[in-house]
């Protein structure tokens, strides 16, 4: 995951769970934080999020963690999904998507069918949704857009998760995490098409080629543009009304 500099501290994790607060001045290490990690997990791990003086990172066994900047201290320790299973196919509970901070919540997605609002000051749960996604959450006012592990697009209320839409025409497209423009949200799949989607009907609006190659991330927003980068390397930007 890439590293995160806010107050003098450069936050860096690494694939073994250990994380560590380095000295933006001069790279020298400031503290450490050590968490476990089960034996399989998918491949990459979710940014470290900071907020207000706290860096919280999603477990690759559904835990979410919460650390003073300055020190590493441990906040709290939230456990938002369960890693039982009969194999370690079944345990797989990775937290590997963007964390989202929004007014006093933190917004988690796992891969093993847990969506759940946090309070960010203590962890406690809020609520939780039955939903699997390994790619994160996007919010856009009281929105809030995910893609789920069979590639269906739902959009919830983010105040308590209830259902607003679910669209399933792009079941197993590989999709990326949606992005909110406008009334549309945006989302990329794996054969290189941009699709834009109603937000107040949940169908489709447009959908573009943009290469023959699928994207690497999710679609970025700047103003009224699309920018998206296929796996080729091919970066291109889009107008809210279409068109490149």
């Amino acid at each position: 995951a890439p590293p995160v500099a806010q107050d003098g501290i450069v936050v860096v994790r690494s694939i073994d769970g250990r994380v560590f607060g380095l000295n933006q001045a001069n790279g020298k290490r400031v503290w450490i934080y050590d968490h476990s990690v089960p034996l399989l997990t998918l491949r990459g791990n979710s940014r470290p999020l900071v907020r207000a003086g706290i860096v919280f990172l999603g477990y690759d066994g559904g835990e979410v963690v919460a650390l003073r900047l300055d020190d590493g201290t441990l906040v709290w320790e939230q456990k938002v999904v369960s890693t039982e299973g009969r194999s370690e196919l079944e345990r797989l509970a990775d937290i590997d998507g963007q964390l989202v901070y929004v007014a006093s919540d933190l917004l988690v997605s796992s891969y093993k069918n847990r969506l759940a609002s946090l309070a960010a000051d203590s962890g406690r749960l809020l609520w939780f949704k039955d939903v699997s996604s390994a790619t994160g959450v996007t919010i856009d006012r009281i929105n809030l857009a995910v893609s789920d592990r069979d590639d269906h697009i739902w959009l919830l209320d983010r105040r308590n998760g209830s259902t607003i839409w679910k669209m399933d025409q792009l079941e197993n497209r590989g999709l990326t995490r949606p992005a909110f423009i406008g009334n549309f949200l945006v989302v990329g799949d794996f054969e290189g098409y941009l699709h834009w989607i109603s937000i107040g009907e949940g169908s489709f609006a447009a959908r573009q080629k943009v290469g023959k190659h699928g994207f690497t991330s999710a679609p970025l927003i700047a103003g009224n543009r699309v920018y998206v980068l296929d796996r080729g390397g091919e970066l291109a930007a889009y107008a809210a009304g279409g068109g490149g």
